[in-house]
């Protein structure tokens, strides 16, 4: 009858949709796959960086730091500040108390955010000097 043919193009329509929305989405999960993974090596650039400056303990942003504490496999202990460089939130509240003990922590910020803004504000009012650094698309400051 009419009313089946009707749910069966219904139906039809529907997996059509269905199909069409997983096609593209896995369209444009391999399409990001370039960009993800210049993203992965820079962030890993990055980790190896800071090793290499001897920087263990750090205060960044959230994404960062959370990138950053998995990446090198809790190599690099992380503390987290907001745009303001005040305390933020920590996934794994111990590692706030470990930053913080750490009298020569860095501190590392992605280039033109506004927590290294702040930080370039606060260090030119500072009788505290620290090396700077450019790493991976980050600026580093590291206490002397």
């Amino acid at each position: 009858s009419r009313l089946n043919w009707l749910l069966t193009g219904l139906k039809g329509a529907i997996l059509l949709y269905i199909g069409s929305m997983l096609l593209l989405g896995a369209i444009g999960t391999f399409n990001n796959i370039p960009s993800v993974q210049s993203i992965d090596q820079r962030q890993q650039g990055l980790v190896s960086d800071l090793l290499h400056i001897g920087s263990r303990d750090i205060i960044s942003e959230y994404w960062t730091c959370n990138r950053i504490i998995f990446q090198s496999n809790e190599r690099i202990i992380c503390s987290v500040v907001d745009e303001r460089l005040r305390p933020g939130y920590n996934r794994y509240e111990p590692y706030y108390f470990i930053v913080q003990k750490d009298a020569h922590a860095s501190f590392v910020f992605p280039l033109g955010s506004a927590e290294a803004a702040n930080f370039a504000r606060r260090v030119a009012h500072s009788s505290k000097r620290y090396h700077r650094f450019i790493f991976d698309g980050y600026v580093v400051y590291q206490p002397t």
